[in-house]
């Protein structure tokens, strides 16, 4: 299982096991930007951790970018709306959708190819 959801809050990866996230535009696989360093890790896990879980569900995901989670034992897309910082598991069943904290989604907004377009195609392992 890619996560397992805490009682009022967002997805709870277990710590290490996500060594890798990728951020990329809707239908541009080729433009992404990779977040490798451990540090950076837990400050965005941190975010999805600290998200609620909200029962409005969106009728469309257009304009959504993915986030793709590599690691030990965890893995999958993830969809991301920069707008209101809602966010779900890609699957071909229904997923809980959470929000982040304004904070977060300003944080996490930084790290899409369109926001810095010299981040394109980076690795952010430092």
């Amino acid at each position: 299982m890619l996560f397992t959801a805490a009682c009022a809050g967002g997805p709870e990866w277990k710590r290490g096991s996500v060594t890798e996230l990728r951020f990329g535009q809707g239908g541009l696989p080729t433009q992404y930007v990779t977040v490798a360093d451990a540090a950076m890790l837990e400050i965005i896990l941190a975010g999805f951790r600290a998200a609620e879980r909200i029962e409005e569900k969106p009728e469309s995901f257009k304009g959504w970018r993915h986030i793709d989670i590599v690691g030990r034992g965890v893995g999958g897309r993830w969809l991301y709306d920069p707008e209101t910082g809602r966010f779900s598991r890609l699957a071909h069943n229904k997923q809980p959708v959470f929000r982040l904290k304004e904070s977060d989604r300003l944080r996490l907004n930084q790290f899409f190819p369109e926001a810095s377009s010299s981040l394109s195609n980076t690795n952010l392992s430092r």
